[in-house]
């Protein structure tokens, strides 16, 4: 089962931030996936590797470029896996490879405190699905950036209004966020419509179908969400 990783290099000035950057790359190309797929912003790569693939661009990556990958016929049954560039994958992630069809996993972080991030049904950082064709709706609609307050949600209310399962199971999967000086997201940069807020979980209780993981659809307002 091919596995595949998805992430972004960009030009980071801040010292510190850059080297948290880069501890983050390291650790997650060394975890065991087949192909690397890494998009350049405007920028040299930093990683060279026989299972590298260098894409060049100028602009930040969106959720598109990952549906692409998913769509890839060459790609069929290939886990694909993105992630926000400042993530440490648990390595537990790569048993997700024989994950079924119409299904989205939506991670929630944990932060370097190893606590899990506050308010994680309503964001998250890593999107794991199957290679698998992919309806145009998603398609349409999912040229949306990475790392607009609102993205995670929207991107998620989109894949499941196509009709897909949608899961989180960070309570398996623990996913470390390094960032020493977190940025604000301002409320005038957030991204509007529906949101899919997606209930933290097992395994056990996607197994089990236990109604307290459904997620839930929402139309927020301009203030802060919660269920």
């Amino acid at each position: 089962m091919k596995k595949i990783l998805i992430f972004q290099w960009f030009d980071c000035k801040d010292q510190t931030r850059r080297r948290e950057l880069l501890e983050c790359i390291h650790h997650n190309i060394n975890l065991g996936f087949d192909e690397v797929i890494i998009f350049n912003d405007s920028v040299e790569p930093v990683v060279n590797a026989p299972h590298v693939r260098n894409i060049s661009t100028n602009s930040r990556i969106s959720y598109l470029d990952f549906i692409n990958v998913v769509k890839d016929p060459q790609n069929v049954g290939a886990l694909v896996v993105l992630t926000n560039s400042d993530i440490k994958l648990d390595s537990k992630i790569l048993q997700l490879a024989g994950l079924k069809n119409r299904i989205l996993i939506a991670l929630s972080r944990y932060e370097s405190n190893e606590q899990l991030t506050e308010c994680a049904f309503y964001s998250q950082d890593v999107w794991v699905m199957t290679s698998q064709p992919i309806h145009k709706s998603i398609i349409l609609q999912s040229n949306i950036p990475l790392g607009i307050p609102g993205c995670d949600q929207r991107f998620a209310e989109i894949v499941f209004s196509a009709g897909f399962s949608v899961f989180n199971p960070c309570l398996e999967i623990k996913n470390t966020h390094l960032h020493k000086n977190v940025a604000t997201h301002l409320d005038e940069n957030r991204l509007f419509g529906s949101y899919l807020f997606v209930i933290p979980c097992t395994y056990e209780d996607i197994r089990l179908a236990r109604p307290n993981i459904v997620p839930r659809l929402v139309r927020p307002d301009r203030k802060i969400y919660f269920p």
